[in-house]
């Protein structure tokens, strides 16, 4: 079972319900009817293990443990409201169409298990990095309950989003200008755009050049980078002049949320108004694989009127379960999301 780890729970509770499993282990032997919750006390072998409802399959070391768990798990079960719209990020790591092909070779298993990871984060906009296109999103987020809008660019690491049906929203061209060579495009896309106009951009700006501070410098990736910035930067005031809110979501391979990084202080001028800019990771740690780079470079970035609407303190990252890391193929990233009010 996956949880859902709200960002300010602390870390002691991360490492206590990350000991669940994605699938159903054997039935354990033992006495006595279930509770409420679908699970018992196992009084030959110690422990609370659950045979139904939602941790069916998994065991605990207590009751208690359970209860936690299962609070931890209460915005999924919000998520998905029509008066509120979850957005969210994730680069998916070489996600290929195919079996056994591409940068990440995986097998159906692996799929299951990022599959699993989607359904928890339960967002309705994602926007995916490195995803070989339509087919490929198709294996972790179903068609039966999404629509996918991909680059017109031709690679196995494209850049897109998927769309939970139901939502209106339409295509935007490919911001293009943000392929300064060999660098994927923007993708750009209008959400309720007869009634309540919100614009998101996905990226994955160029690689390599992740530490805050000066952008000129004598790597081949921050002078790519450095060439990005006003493009980008381009995109944000003519957005913030049309008076629209909106967001740039996914890979930017910069860990600006500092205050003196040259990135962030050139897309940060407050100049039109409404680029005064928030960044969403900032105040937070990258918990994925264990804080192994606890400084973000996947961010959540929303102009001034966007800023209004994003709900506080629902910015969320699920965090993948050390079993599952060794287990499963699963991704170098893992997605983060915040909530939207609507009307």
């Amino acid at each position: 079972m996956i949880v859902v780890v709200p960002y300010r729970l602390s870390l002691s509770l991360l490492l206590a319900v990350s000991t669940l499993s994605l699938f159903a282990s054997p039935a354990w032997p033992h006495g006595g009817g279930l509770d409420t919750y679908g699970c018992h006390h196992n009084r030959l072998h110690g422990g609370y293990h659950c045979h139904r409802g939602p941790f069916k399959g998994s065991m605990f070391d207590s009751k208690a443990e359970m209860l936690r768990a299962l609070e931890a798990s209460a915005p999924v079960a919000q998520a998905g409201r029509q008066d509120e719209l979850t957005i969210a990020t994730w680069n998916i790591q070489w996600l290929n169409a195919q079996l056994h092909r591409g940068g990440v070779k995986r097998r159906e298993g692996d799929y299951a298990a990022l599959r699993r990871y989607a359904q928890a984060l339960n967002a309705d906009v994602i926007a995916l990095q490195e995803v070989d296109g339509p087919i490929a999103a198709a294996r972790v987020f179903p068609p039966d309950e999404y629509e996918y809008h991909f680059s017109t660019r031709r690679s196995v690491t494209r850049v897109g989003f998927v769309i939970r049906k139901g939502i209106p929203w339409k295509a935007n061209p490919d911001y293009a200008a943000l392929d300064v060579g060999k660098v994927p495009r923007g993708v750009d896309i209008t959400l309720y755009p007869d009634t309540q106009p919100i614009r998101l951009l996905a990226v994955h700006l160029k690689s390599g050049c992740f530490r805050s501070g000066p952008l000129m410098g004598f790597s081949k990736a921050c002078r790519t980078l450095h060439r990005q910035v006003p493009m980008l930067e381009r995109w944000i005031d003519d957005r913030a002049r049309e008076g629209v809110p909106f967001f740039v979501l996914g890979d930017f391979n910069r860990q600006f949320n500092h205050d003196n990084d040259a990135f962030w202080a050139e897309i940060d001028d407050g100049e039109p108004p409404n680029a005064d800019l928030t960044n969403f990771t900032v105040g937070h740690i990258d918990e994925c694989h264990d804080r192994k780079w606890p400084r973000f470079i996947d961010h959540i970035v929303a102009d001034r009127l966007a800023t209004e609407l994003v709900l506080k303190r629902s910015f969320r990252q699920i965090v993948f379960t050390p079993q599952d890391t060794k287990a499963w193929k699963l991704s170098d990233h893992c997605p983060i999301s915040l909530r939207v009010q609507l009307g």
